[in-house]
């Protein structure tokens, strides 16, 4: 696609050379920005981690009330959405709102209005735990292995 070296390699050069006005030959800063190959392994790692959490949210929503097999793309395609613009958008405090706003836009003519706030908000708080556990785990693992290491 867009995003393969063949494509986004040459926009960046023309990109770099439309801005920095440099002839052809002095582009040495520019070189650190040439893609070599596609990053499949992250692209990969983004596509799992961007599931799990669409499940997480999925989930949230069948704790609430039963979904329809139907309806699964309509609730990934949403998160997805709702979740690349709350990274995105610029000024919000980790899209804390935007991701909320999003969802309830695209899913209030599919669910009903009380469902999805409350979807929303508990899916916020179960990710926010899950994020704050995961945290306390780990310092916790690092505590106790640097106790363990002899100085």
């Amino acid at each position: 696609g867009v995003l393969n070296p063949r494509f986004l390699n040459p926009v960046i050069q023309l990109l770099d050379r439309w801005k920095n006005k440099k002839p052809d030959g002095e582009n040495q800063l520019i070189d650190i920005f040439i893609i070599k190959r596609y990053p499949v392994k992250p692209l990969l790692g983004e596509l799992v981690f961007l599931g799990l959490r669409a499940a997480g949210f999925i989930l949230t929503i069948m704790a609430l009330t039963s979904v329809n097999w139907e309806q699964i793309p309509l609730l990934v395609g949403a998160f997805s959405c709702a979740w690349v613009l709350g990274l995105i958008v610029p000024g919000a405090p980790g899209g804390l709102g935007v991701f909320e706003t999003t969802a309830m836009l695209l899913l209030q003519y599919h669910f009903p209005a009380a469902l999805v706030i409350s979807a929303i908000a508990l899916y916020r708080l179960i990710s926010i735990l899950a994020e704050t556990t995961g945290a306390a785990i780990a310092s916790l693992h690092q505590r106790i292995n640097h106790k363990k290491i002899p100085s």
